[in-house]
């Protein structure tokens, strides 16, 4: 009886008058950030299956966070460390707790890698010392990982916030002497900006 039900209600859905709705706000990133066409495409795919979404480019999880929490109709990418931050109110989430947001799906694991360029000789953790690291959007996962990394290995870094594309290209041009990301590999910000 209730595979009948389910199966009738594609039927009943589609016998329904169609309501003009809002499209979906789906908050990803900047430019350089995995988040980004990994959002652009369920949003294709979610557009050819009828469902108007709108694609916004935000700083990335926590900000996502906060955004889905006070709008029923957005739905963001985040890490599952930032989501634990909101959901627990960390002050790596503000402080404010989170009760609304949901997770719906994982989207692919992730690891933090750290970059440099070759002549600058860093080839372990413990190189970033007194270094310039570019690390994300300001108090975004990445800067809080690499926060409690730097603390843990006992080394003090200059943590540089910004878009990781833009902090891609600036390691390229010698400006950082790290970038610090979680990312899927490749990392897309890298592959921007050296042009594959």
């Amino acid at each position: 009886m209730r595979r009948r039900s389910l199966l009738s209600l594609p039927v009943l859905a589609a016998s329904c008058p169609v309501r003009a709705q809002a499209p979906l706000a789906l908050l990803t990133a900047g430019p350089g950030s995995a988040f980004l066409p990994y959002g652009e495409g369920l949003a294709t795919f979610l557009g050819r299956q009828g469902v108007a979404v709108t694609v916004r480019r935000t700083t990335g999880s926590l900000q996502n966070l906060s955004l889905v929490e006070d709008d029923p109709n957005a739905l963001g990418t985040a890490f599952l460390g930032s989501a634990s931050d909101a959901l627990q109110g960390t002050p790596a989430a503000g402080g404010r707790r989170h009760s609304e947001v949901r997770a719906l799906f994982p989207m692919y694991e992730t690891s933090f890698q750290a970059a440099a360029l070759r002549v600058s000789g860093i080839t372990e953790f413990a190189h970033l010392a007194r270094r310039r690291v570019g690390c994300g959007p300001a108090r975004g996962p990445a800067e809080v990982f690499f926060r409690a990394a730097a603390d843990a290995a006992g080394i003090t870094a200059e943590v540089v916030s910004g878009d990781p594309a833009v902090q891609a290209e600036a390691l390229a041009a010698g400006h950082i002497d790290a970038f610090w990301q979680g990312a899927v590999v490749p990392i897309p910000s890298l592959l921007l900006a050296l042009g594959r």
